[in-house]
């Protein structure tokens, strides 16, 4: 039998059978270590050496008694008594005593001011306000206006995807108005802010600014209600923001989308009135999206109502310069040698078919500067085309250079158009167009070519209820000159201002509309080759 050490494991209940093993400790008795104490044992002497060779005494009850004679009580009352060691402990007592019934009533009365904010609060916190206290996005407080999620959504919506129709040119040069002027300009001011929230708005229900969308209506009155104030309370000589500029030009566009003429009228004699306080358009040549913004308001209703714009005199109309590598289109060629163009329109034909090059290869070069420059040359084509006399002359060859002049001013609208989907763009040109190609003695110095095209543009500017007059202009040049296919349709098209990509979907546009008319058949032709 070996000499180590076992241990045998059985049941003591008689009735289990489970059998006994034996457990063996061949290296003698298991050890189990005991709990673990941290420190030197009670009653150890060894000092701790520091690194200066200094020895540092550990804390012991001993030392207690040296603090006796350091740290002594004053006696703060008139008598003088002697305070001992049991009067040190009375004192001591009755000051935690003291102290702890001190933190319990401010423990209290702290409980008692929170239940009464929470019962406060729980009665101001109204089933329409909780919502927008609770997910408020701007804790800080840091917007001019409350920040609510709603109003984050919106500005996100605006500028991802708002921005490219009001800026196509821009939009495919990589460049965001939106992003990178107008949202920092805007959280620093409360009237351009609650604009740009209600137009968000107008464009995410589709709504094209109608009172039918509550949070427009209720955002644009609170800022026009903004800038009356800030207007009423400006004295002599007050610099006029550049804010107050923005919000007034957005006003009068809105006013003009809804068909207000008469609101737009006002905001425009307003904004005039503004600029020239500030010192005319020329002091704004530092700002350009301003400036942008003020031409685009002036041409918005400029456009619909054929009248002189409010800016006209301050802007640089085109110079009378040739340009070398361009030709008049072979449709306008053939106009001009009918109806002699005036140089001026001429010039502005040029200037457009230029724009629309510089448009078709601006994705590729993405500068900003090229697109501000195409925005320019636009502006400034339309200004020009405006700036003519508008009068009812009974001479048959002035109202066909008006009609020409009429037509390229649609089609910079048309082809470049940057309102709301569904929002009238020029209904004044395209009622005054269809009435002279309407009358024989005008349609006389203006090619059947020419006609058709500018008709085009009148049945695509027009709403779809106001079409038919134009239709039936339309149908009546085609049959004369005998063209009812696609294919001869797109090459008539394309005689005139047919650069860039932009215009071939333009052509598409026009050419789906006549085809669901019945005007013109079909072909095997691709349908881009317009």
């Amino acid at each position: 039998m070996s000499g180590h050490s076992s241990e045998i494991v059985f049941s003591v209940s008689s009735s289990s059978n489970e059998a006994a093993y034996v457990i063996p400790y061949v290296n003698g008795l298991m050890k189990v270590p005991g709990p673990r104490r941290r420190g030197r044992p009670a009653g150890s002497t060894k000092r701790v050496t520091q690194s200066n060779g200094r020895q540092k005494q550990k804390y012991n009850r001993d030392l207690t008694s040296q603090g006796v004679g350091q740290f002594q009580f004053i006696n703060l009352s008139a008598q003088t008594s002697r305070i001992d060691a049991v009067a040190r402990r009375t004192i001591r007592r009755k000051a935690m005593f003291n102290h702890i019934q001190v933190r319990s009533t401010k423990v209290e009365k702290a409980s008692k001011m929170n239940t009464k904010d929470v019962t406060r609060a729980e009665g101001l916190l109204s089933p329409q306000s909780l919502p927008l206290l609770l997910g408020s996005v701007d804790p800080f407080n840091t917007m001019p206006i409350r920040f609510e999620p709603y109003m984050h959504d919106l500005l996100v919506f605006y500028s991802t995807t708002v921005w490219k129709t009001l800026y196509s040119i821009e939009e495919k040069a990589g460049c965001n108005p939106m992003v990178e002027y107008w949202l920092p300009l805007a959280f620093n001011d409360t009237a351009l802010l609650n604009i740009l929230i209600g137009c968000a708005a107008a464009f995410k229900l589709e709504s094209i600014f109608q009172p039918g969308c509550p949070t427009f209506v209720r955002h644009l009155n609170e800022a026009m209600n903004i800038v009356n104030n800030k207007l009423s309370s400006m004295s002599r000589g007050e610099h006029v923001s550049d804010e107050i500029l923005a919000v007034i030009a957005t006003l009068a566009i809105i006013q003009r989308t809804v068909g207000s003429s008469s609101q737009w009228n006002m905001h425009m004699g307003g904004l005039q009135r503004l600029v020239d306080l500030r010192g005319g358009m020329s002091s704004l040549d530092a700002k350009p999206l301003i400036k942008s913004k003020i031409y685009r308001a002036d041409l918005c209703g400029s456009l619909d109502i054929t009248r002189q714009p409010y800016f006209n005199p301050h802007y640089d109309q085109l110079p009378l310069n040739n340009f070398q590598d361009l030709r008049l289109p072979r449709g306008f060629s053939d106009l001009d040698e009918i109806l002699s163009l005036d140089p001026l329109v001429k010039n502005t034909i040029l200037n457009v078919q230029a724009s629309l090059q510089g448009l078709s290869i601006l994705h590729v070069k993405k500068h900003h500067s090229h697109a501000a420059q195409i925005r320019f040359s636009l502006t400034s084509a339309q200004y020009t085309l405006l700036s003519f006399p508008c009068d009812s002359s009974s001479n048959a060859r002035i109202r066909a250079q008006e009609t020409c002049r009429l037509a390229i001013l649609l089609f910079t609208a048309t082809v470049f158009h940057e309102l709301p989907p569904g929002a009238s763009i020029a209904d004044g040109t395209v009622g005054r167009m269809i009435e002279l190609l309407s009358d024989i003695a005008t349609c006389r110095y203006l090619t059947p070519a020419f006609q058709t095209w500018a008709l085009c543009l009148a049945v695509t500017a027009a709403p779809p209820g106001d079409r038919e007059q134009a239709l039936v202009l339309l149908s009546g040049i085609l049959a004369r000159i005998h063209v009812d296919t696609e294919e001869q349709f797109a090459i008539l098209i394309s005689s005139f201002l047919g650069e860039g990509t932009l215009h071939q979907m333009h052509c598409r546009v026009m050419t789906d509309i006549l085809s669901q008319s019945n005007f013109i058949g079909t072909s095997s032709l691709p349908r881009g080759h317009a």
